[in-house]
């Protein structure tokens, strides 16, 4: 069974797996290096126990099957009534968290690779959680100062279809970290279908931002340099006057 069809647009509708609602999987994962599915499957329900927190922080809002009851619910007011069992809707949400969540963040580290051999000599890595959280980014790329040149977001190609709010929200995240973020896709047999196109808009998102730096650094230099040869005038007018 695959995470697209009716349910897709029922979940995505009723944002029944948004993070606030679910889990911030991806996170998770990275956190704690799940080896399996199963491991993955009790890594969040664990992270529900508010009884036993994790010090890693991350909080899971139930178990694969309360996410699978919630989509099953949404069906009564969605459609007025049950198309789908409540064991195809775990199932669905199973997929959705688990067998997609690790093939994307398997997915994630191919695309570090990627741009590591495009981007020799600048940084490559996963983003922070509070980047990846707040701006909606997954990697991030900066030169050797730290300094963030560029975001990328890797999405399955079914994103595209996606309901217009759920993007718009991602964007206007995006926009809000100061930084140009562009999209990755990927199609179902993993392979990356966009990346020249996302490697040249690095490319000039870069060399623009190098660009500005020299403009900025220029600016300030002829600054100075005014500023210093004014005092050097003024100081010379001065003592003319003095000694006459």
């Amino acid at each position: 069974m695959s995470t697209g069809g009716p349910l897709n647009v029922l979940n995505g509708k009723h944002g029944i797996s948004s993070r606030l609602r679910t889990v911030p999987v991806m996170n998770l994962i990275r956190k704690h290096k799940p080896q399996g599915r199963g491991e993955l499957v009790d890594l969040i329900a664990s992270h529900s126990k508010p009884e036993n927190p994790c010090e890693c922080g991350i909080k899971s809002t139930g178990t694969i099957e309360d996410f699978g009851k919630s989509l099953y619910n949404a069906q009564k007011n969605e459609w007025g009534q049950y198309i789908h069992t409540l064991e195809e809707c775990i199932t669905w949400e199973y997929n959705l968290f688990i067998i997609n969540s690790l093939k994307g963040n398997v997915i994630e580290e191919k695309a570090i690779q990627e741009f590591r051999k495009h981007f020799k000599g600048w940084n490559i890595s996963e983003s922070s959680e509070k980047i990846d959280n707040d701006y909606r980014v997954d990697l991030v790329i900066s030169d050797n100062h730290n300094h963030n040149k560029s975001g990328i977001q890797v999405k399955p190609e079914t994103y595209k279809r996606m309901r217009g709010s759920v993007k718009l929200s991602n964007e206007m995240r995006n926009k809000q970290w100061g930084n140009p973020v562009f999209y990755l896709y990927y199609n179902k047999e993993s392979n990356f279908i966009n990346l020249e196109d996302v490697i040249l808009s690095v490319n000039k998102a870069i060399r623009f931002s190098t660009l500005a730096i020299s403009v900025s650094l220029l600016h300030t230099s002829g600054f100075v340099f005014f500023t210093f040869f004014f005092a050097i005038f003024n100081s010379l007018f001065v003592n003319i006057q003095f000694l006459y």
